[in-house]
């Protein structure tokens, strides 16, 4: 039985320090220049939010800034054409997906 209870501790734990981490990102997205890998990944997770105001193309161009700060782009031929992600930004932000963001 203790170690069912220091599981559930653990478990509790480990989900408050997603939410705290997930407030982190709330609270300071604003204020990164997004210059680093991390940086990117905190503005492309703000920019697909579910109260994201922003059209397809500018979500195109967040997400192709996120995919070069990663280096995802070594030897590719999508050099400059952030248009190329288009029909992945539409499959995201059609709402089917909604469930798996922030999933316990």
């Amino acid at each position: 039985m203790n170690d069912n209870n220091s599981l559930i501790n653990c478990y509790t734990q480990l989900t408050s320090a997603v939410q705290d981490y997930y407030k982190c990102l709330d609270d300071c997205a604003c204020c990164f220049n997004c210059k680093s890998a991390e940086e990117a990944w905190i503005k492309c997770y703000k920019a697909f939010g579910k109260n994201s105001n922003r059209n397809d193309e500018d979500l195109a161009k967040v997400l192709d800034h996120y995919l070069r700060a990663w280096g995802m782009y070594r030897n590719s031929f999508i050099n400059n054409r952030p248009e190329v992600h288009l029909p992945a930004i539409r499959i995201i932000r059609n709402g089917n997906y909604w469930n798996l963001k922030e999933i316990n």
